[in-house]
């Protein structure tokens, strides 16, 4: 029995001396947010934050220490935890509106800030609550009109710049064994590129900005000149919405130059809906239609019309959303219109990205994605009904050398296995690019 008294004793000092410790350190960060040092204080309560939240004085400490100190992802999730339990605190609900604003969330900051007046605050929070909702009008205000630009600049190494089988000859069941043309056959080869483009967006009200865009870009390649390629591409269209629930319609044109000539044109609508559900999570819907005609009549049967339908997410697996993970999943067909040797085509497709931020300045990232082309047609020539499975990956590091421009070495492969040997290929690109952004 004494025994039992000594181990309850104990473990009653044990709670004691670590609530003494927390309730220590709740002090200590608490001074330190009175001097101006919000970073420091959030080093000193993060760590209790499994054990202490809920309790309302820790969780706004918490909260504010986060803000101020540059992490108004977080903040955000504290005030609404907060929020959550009581509905009433004034003080978590302004500095919510004070995290929105800080991430440019004005829609959500004018909401949080709206409901702070309508509660009839003291004068000192009312002209806060008013200061900012004037910032937001007059933000709003400078937006109406906006407008970016980018420029890039490649090199790298391309192993098959024709997305070509490595064979020289095939068989085929009708014809006997064939010998394919030099263009026809993987050719690898140094390349050189460079794209730009810029989009303006003008605000017609708070929900509704229409904008128009367009991209150049032109790729050299020295050893194979007849897969020199560009592309000139716009689109048009509008945005309706709020930041965090949107709804975009826009039209898309483009026409690719292959070998210095016209090769194909591609016209087209994308409508996507992206919803936030918080801070850290984003989904999006998503179809297009597309017209792809040959300029070339002796390519004319490979003139499709496509359809194309996904869903994707990105989530932030952490709070200040240096780790990001994407993925999608899409369907769709082309619809075979002049005879194209392998008939219509149905598409399945999925992609999961992932990127790392490792300091401010530079992110790790990569990619996966795997598609299946599956044919409807039996080719004649091999007397078989084609069907492809491609995948792609990618991997590269992002580094930020200023506010402008950012350097981004990467490594591509691609993997096209086919039952018909003529579609069978890998491909490797090795780049560096150096890019440049106005906004």
């Amino acid at each position: 029995m004494q025994r039992r008294t000594e181990f309850a004793l104990i473990i009653s000092l044990l709670f004691f001396s670590l609530t003494a410790i927390a309730d220590a350190d709740l002090s200590a960060a608490k001074a330190l947010l009175d001097a101006g040092k919000p970073a420091e204080a959030y080093a000193a309560l993060e760590p209790y934050e499994f054990d202490m939240a809920g309790n309302q004085e820790f969780d706004y400490m918490l909260g504010v220490a986060a803000l101020d100190s540059g992490k108004p992802e977080k903040a955000i999730l504290i005030f609404d935890r907060l929020l959550t339990a009581n509905p009433n605190f004034a003080g978590a609900r302004m500095d919510q509106g004070r995290a929105y604003f800080a991430l440019k969330s004005d829609a959500l900051a004018k909401q949080q800030f709206d409901i702070v007046l309508s509660e009839n605050p003291p004068e000192l929070a009312k002209q806060t609550a008013e200061k900012y909702l004037a910032a937001i009008e007059e933000r709003g205000k400078a937006k109406i009109d906006n407008l970016t630009a980018y420029a890039e600049f490649a090199f790298g190494h391309d192993s098959n710049v024709n997305a070509s089988t490595s064979q020289a000859q095939v068989f085929t069941p009708t014809l006997g064994t064939l010998t394919l043309s030099s263009t026809n056959v993987e050719t690898s080869s140094y390349y050189f590129s460079a794209a730009g483009g810029a989009e303006f967006t003008h605000v017609i009200n708070p929900k509704f900005k229409i904008f128009i865009g367009s991209d150049i870009n032109k790729r050299q390649v020295p050893d194979a000149s007849a897969f020199t390629s560009g592309n000139i591409a716009i689109n048009a269209g509008g945005t309706y919405g709020e930041d965090d629930n949107n709804f975009s319609l826009s039209f898309q044109g483009s026409r690719f130059y292959l070998g210095g000539t016209p090769n194909r044109d591609t016209n087209g609508l994308l409508g996507q809906w992206k919803y936030t559900i918080n801070p850290r999570f984003q989904l999006s819907l998503f179809g297009t239609y597309s017209l792809i005609r040959y300029d070339d009549p002796a390519l004319s049967a490979e003139n499709i019309n496509q359809v194309i339908g996904g869903a994707g997410w990105l989530y932030a697996l952490d709070e200040e959303g240096k780790s990001l993970i994407s993925t999608s999943v899409f369907a769709g067909n082309e619809i075979d219109t002049d005879h194209r040797a392998d008939g219509g085509k149905s598409i399945h497709g999925a992609k999961v990205a992932m990127q790392h931020s490792i300091h401010d300045d530079l992110a790790i990232f990569g990619s996966f994605g795997l598609q299946n082309g599956d044919y409807d047609t039996t080719n004649v020539a091999f007397q078989q009904t084609r069907n492809d499975w491609q995948i792609d990956a990618t991997g590269g590091l992002s580094w930020r050398i200023n506010d402008a421009w950012s350097l981004r070495p990467q490594l591509t492969f691609t993997k096209n296995n086919s039952n018909i040997s003529l579609y069978k290929y890998d491909r490797t690109d090795v780049s560096v690019t150096l890019r440049w952004d106005y906004r």
